[in-house]
């Protein structure tokens, strides 16, 4: 795809850590959500494409072609979706095992499509 004229990439943008507390804050500002196990995953798209980086801003995109693929796919111009990549057992659970997450990345690219 050609360069539109005055228009970058969009960059990767390192994702803020997490840190232990004691207790969740009590405030109806903040939002939880539950912790799965998997890999930090950072996925862009803009005019020219989908890529996939991991935490550290490695660009991941052939190892995750099947969720660039779908990425490329949803209804959006340009987007970063900073989340947890899983690959999900037949019960849904994240398993993180090393062949489990090389067989999971199809189930994976399924799942980004029914968002």
């Amino acid at each position: 795809m050609r360069k539109p004229a005055g228009m970058a990439r969009l960059s990767f943008i390192k994702p803020l850590e997490p840190f232990q507390v004691e207790t969740p804050p009590v405030s109806g500002d903040w939002l939880h959500e539950i912790k799965y196990d998997g890999y930090r995953t950072q996925v862009i798209l803009d005019w020219a494409g989908a890529r996939a980086f991991s935490r550290n801003g490695q660009d991941w995109s052939k190892r995750y072609w099947p969720i660039v693929q779908a990425a490329e796919k949803l209804p959006a111009k340009s987007f970063i979706i900073d989340g947890e990549m899983i690959a999900p057992d037949p019960d849904g659970r994240a398993e993180l095992s090393p062949d489990a997450f090389a067989d999971g990345v199809e189930c994976r690219a399924a799942c980004i499509r029914r968002l």
